[in-house]
């Protein structure tokens, strides 16, 4: 696992508004279960309606009057070039991150001469951080259609994990934050 690109979860608007700013029953367009919940949580006016494709399909499909907002992950932004002006990012705290969003899993066979490569890209901390929040899932048995959310952040010898966990019905939710060694 190498350094983690930025995990968090970000808000696009054609025209920049922030999440406080959009009108009663915006129309906000994701596909993630997850999002949709702690959005609830944040402005339980708003209205949902699936988005699907890739980031460029997504963004015009915005910019074409279809939604009010779309929520993405900050990281798939960065890495095609796309964070904008018109990109809100939420704190992990207030929206917390699907468990491994933002990093990058790279396997090679132990046999296998370049193997050597994915050491030198390896950071401890971003692999624990990622073993801890796919751990936290794992055991909530999550998978990609339940709204579960988990982030870890190490500081020095603490890992503090943000963790969430909606109902499917999206009426009842769990959100807490943990530390220690």
């Amino acid at each position: 696992v190498p350094k983690r690109e930025d995990a968090r979860d970000a808000l696009i608007t054609k025209d920049g508004k922030t999440l406080e700013q959009l009108g009663n029953n915006a129309i906000i367009g994701t596909s993630s279960l997850r999002r949709e919940a702690q959005m609830r949580e944040l402005r339980p006016d708003l209205r949902f309606k699936t988005l699907r494709g890739n980031v460029p399909t997504r963004i015009s499909r915005l910019d074409n009057g279809e939604y009010d907002a779309v929520i993405l992950a900050m990281a798939g932004l960065k890495r095609l070039g796309l964070a904008s002006w018109r990109v809100r990012s939420f704190g992990v705290e207030e929206m917390i991150p699907a468990a491994g969003q933002g990093a990058l899993g790279i396997e090679a066979r132990k046999d296998d001469d370049t193997a050597y490569l994915i050491e030198s890209v390896h950071d401890m901390d971003a692999f624990l951080a990622v073993s801890a929040e796919r751990a936290f899932m794992l055991k909530l048995n999550g998978s990609c259609s339940t709204p579960v959310a988990a982030h870890a952040v190490i500081a020095g010898q603490e890992m503090r994990i943000y963790g969430f966990l909606a109902r499917e019905d999206n009426m009842k939710y769990c959100r807490d934050c943990i530390e220690g060694n």
